[in-house]
């Protein structure tokens, strides 16, 4: 039930029924009866950026980026002391415009509502860019 709650952080009560129907219709199709922890996550990722296509359509090179630039946000905002909490990284391959993404702890009272320390750790998250290294070096 804790998992629920801090999944459906922000949800109205429609959106978290529709959580629960899809995540017993995505346990039935495995046929089981119960639901678990990770079908409810899987649907909640499907919720957040849409039920694309499953196909891989990337390079590994690119996915090699999406990664590094996904940990890239994760990392400074996970050192930045005035930073949300780290809840976790998604690689989301099957979309293309949204093949990974951060989630970090949404505190609904503060929201868009910074100290200057916290907003400069959210814009130095957002900004953090992955530089690639290879071409660099040449």
């Amino acid at each position: 039930m804790e998992n629920i709650v801090e999944m459906t952080s922000g949800f109205s009560g429609a959106q978290i029924e529709n959580l629960l129907n899809e995540a017993m219709l995505h346990a039935l199709r495995d046929n089981r009866e119960v639901i678990k922890d990770l079908d409810l996550e899987y649907i909640a990722d499907r919720l957040l950026t849409g039920w694309q296509s499953t196909e891989l359509k990337y390079s590994d090179d690119i996915v090699n980026r999406i990664v590094i630039h996904e940990m890239g946000h994760a990392l400074v905002g996970f050192l930045s002391s005035d930073h949300s909490k780290l809840v976790k990284v998604c690689l989301n391959l099957g979309s293309p415009k949204n093949p990974g993404y951060t989630v970090f702890e949404s505190n609904e009272e503060n929201l868009n509502i910074y100290t200057k320390e916290g907003l400069l750790s959210h814009l130095i998250v957002l900004l953090c860019a992955y530089r690639d290294w290879e071409t660099d070096r040449k």
